[in-house]
């Protein structure tokens, strides 16, 4: 049996599942956990997540949005949540949905629930060490977002975060000159409390009632993205677009969490902070941009 088909026999349930949101970063959540829950076969599956984000759970049958993550954005790292939280809610789901099985992705699971230490252990640990992978490679399906009429030649996932701070790049309205100069229009993924404000951008996600659903719309038109270490980065992996990435990125240079975007797809690495006119000059032209 492939490792996919093994992967969603385990995923396949016969009673009803509700499924535990993420309390990690968003680039976990593109990288492994919403493709996951996409492959949750069950007779009626409930994902807990945030108004809005609804877009990133084609699959669900209901949301539910009465939780929440005490931790502040600026704190979030990896899966990092609050134990407290996640037991109010635990909690509150049995008494509700006391028929229902409780589907936790989290590394730091709770109670006894299903969770990805049950996975682990019914793959073995060899199908583990490539579960990455297998997940990234086989796992991908179409997102639909609200129409904004988003659409420019360029978008940008302009980090700005206070934690690993040196993963952010200052140099986007000096990119988005040059740009301009070309006669490319650009545009901003993201959410403003994690994303610089890029002058001279069309438009920047956080202006619209859904950032997710704009940041998606926005990335599915475009030519081509440019981002650094960050979630909207995996997300324009996830959609398939060519990628540039920005800045000090040592995930992004020594993974596969960009693999998506492989074959037939563009990812160039332009590491230096500090770029010249012609190093610019050079990456368009390898993307076909120069007009």
């Amino acid at each position: 049996m492939k490792d996919i088909e093994r992967l969603k026999e385990i995923l396949t349930f016969d009673e009803k599942v509700f499924i535990l949101p993420h309390y990690g970063e968003f680039g976990w959540l593109v990288i492994r956990i919403m493709r996951l829950m996409h492959i949750v076969k069950a007779p009626e599956k409930i994902i807990c997540c945030h108004p809005g984000e609804e877009i990133y759970y084609p699959s669900a049958d209901e949301f539910y949005y009465d939780w929440k993550n005490s931790i502040p954005n600026r704190k979030i790292k990896g899966y990092y949540t609050s134990l407290e939280d996640k037991k109010q809610l635990i909690s509150k789901i049995k008494k509700k949905y006391h028929d229902y099985k409780i589907v936790d992705f989290s590394t730091i699971p709770i109670e006894d629930n299903f969770n990805f230490a049950d996975i682990i252990r019914k793959i073995g640990l060899d199908f583990c060490r490539r579960l990455e992978s297998v997940i990234i490679k086989n796992i991908r399906y179409k997102l639909n977002p609200k129409i904004n009429n988003i659409k420019t030649d360029v978008v940008f996932g302009a980090r700005k975060r206070s934690r690993s701070s040196g993963k952010n790049w200052k140099y986007w309205n000096k990119l988005g000159e040059l740009l301009k100069k070309k006669g490319l229009s650009y545009s901003v993924a993201g959410v403003k409390d994690q994303s610089y404000f890029v002058e001279g951008a069309i438009c920047h996600a956080w202006q619209y009632e859904s950032p997710s659903d704009a940041s998606v719309e926005m990335i599915q038109n475009c030519s081509l993205y440019i981002g650094s270490d960050t979630g909207t980065t995996h997300l324009a992996s996830f959609i398939q677009k060519p990628i540039i990435t920005v800045g000090y990125q040592p995930k992004l240079d020594h993974s596969e969490y960009l693999s998506d975007s492989n074959g037939g797809y563009n990812i160039i690495h332009a590491n230096s902070q500090h770029f010249e006119k012609d190093f610019f000059k050079q990456i368009m032209r390898e993307m076909k941009l120069i007009k």
